[in-house]
């Protein structure tokens, strides 16, 4: 399959700056495909680095150990895997993809190739992928809290205002059911007096016209 246009473009694009430069650029785009933790488990677990292939069972090359933290399904164990993961396909087409070519490039770079792609740079050494990890990691971690802290931030007035409906609603006062009941005893005799003393009135005015008469 021919190399597309943009493809073209792109390798260009990563042929002007010099080797040293490339190779930071390659690292950065490789590096920021994956999550923190990879890049801190990548870290700690240099000592486990090989070159040559992917995994020899107990280590392995930069991608594996990369993706080791992920789901098994997405560990680069293998060519196939490693297109997979940077374009969503397998197959030589997918290899040409502009995305995947950061990648390919530095698998070379670690078999022994390294002039071939990065000019002026004998050999890809471990110091230098370890010294972009570290800033990688670094400013993910950094640009990260500071999210985090902006959330917060965010969140913080609407607490706020819960926690103040929340306190009228403890301050606002209950009624006393006890008390009502009390005072609603204490009123119903007396209305019961009232109506006793309203329905003697009225028989009296009943009478006094038959008391006049007599009189």
């Amino acid at each position: 399959m021919a190399i597309s246009t943009e493809s073209r473009q792109f390798n260009d694009e990563y042929a002007k700056p010099d080797g040293i430069v490339q190779i930071n650029r390659d690292l950065r785009f490789v590096f920021g495909k994956f999550p923190v933790k990879s890049l801190v488990h990548f870290q700690e677990n240099r000592h486990r680095l090989i070159r040559g292939k992917y995994s020899d069972g107990d280590g392995g090359c930069l991608f594996f150990l990369l993706s080791e933290p992920l789901a098994a399904e997405n560990r680069i164990a293998s060519r196939s895997k490693l297109t997979e993961f940077f374009t969503g396909g397998s197959g030589e087409p997918y290899r040409e993809y502009p995305a995947y070519q950061p990648a390919r490039r530095l698998v070379r770079a670690i078999d022994g190739m390294c002039p071939l792609y990065y000019d002026g740079v004998p050999r890809l050494s471990w110091a230098l992928v370890f010294n972009v990890l570290d800033d990688c990691i670094q400013e993910r971690t950094q640009s990260e809290s500071q999210s985090t802290q902006g959330i917060a931030l965010q969140l913080q007035p609407q607490q706020r205002g819960s926690a103040s409906r929340s306190r009228i609603r403890r301050c606002s006062p209950e009624p006393e059911i006890g008390m009502e009941q009390t005072a609603t005893k204490r009123i119903r005799p007396a209305l019961s007096r009232r109506r006793q003393a309203d329905q003697i009135h009225q028989h009296a005015a009943r009478r006094m016209p038959a008391v006049c008469q007599a009189v």
